[in-house]
């Protein structure tokens, strides 16, 4: 099994259609990339980042969510990072992909779980309205869901 934490080749981006723009779009910005690169992209433009994330191929995003989760332990250092559109991003992003791949994202869980609970768990510290808390905190009990039914 690959290390999360080495840098994805090629052959983890998969082949990708010519028509998909968005996949060529993110692929095109984050091949070569390393966390640090990627830290820096995110804190450039970071809703843009975040967002192309969604369309990574399961191996390489298993790399990147970690330039994401980088960015959101930096915390205030982080040029026009809007930490609650990216604290709630991360949550949704992991379920989405949970429920894309679950036996993948089960291999990073444990490491991306300590940030998800405390966003899910301490929204006041990240200024999660409270609509969305409650949204954010089911997303969180469904993830842990999934995990323990694998």
């Amino acid at each position: 099994m690959k290390n999360n934490l080495t840098l994805p080749s090629l052959e983890d981006w998969g082949e990708i259609p010519p028509n998909d723009y968005d996949l060529n779009y993110t692929f095109a910005k984050y091949q070569g990339k390393n966390i640090d690169d990627a830290v820096l992209m995110i804190q450039q433009s970071s809703q843009e980042r975040l967002f192309e994330m969604q369309y990574m191929p399961i191996p390489v995003f298993k790399y990147y969510i970690f330039a994401f989760k980088k960015c959101l332990e930096i915390g205030s250092e982080l040029g026009d990072l809007n930490f609650t559109f990216a604290h709630q991003y991360f949550v949704e992003l992991v379920y989405l992909k949970m429920c894309e791949c679950p036996s993948s994202i089960q291999q990073i869980y444990p490491q991306l779980k300590p940030l998800l609970y405390q966003i899910t768990h301490h929204p006041q510290y990240f200024d999660i309205d409270s609509e969305n808390f409650k949204d954010l905190l089911d997303l969180y009990h469904q993830l842990e869901a999934k995990i323990n039914l694998l």
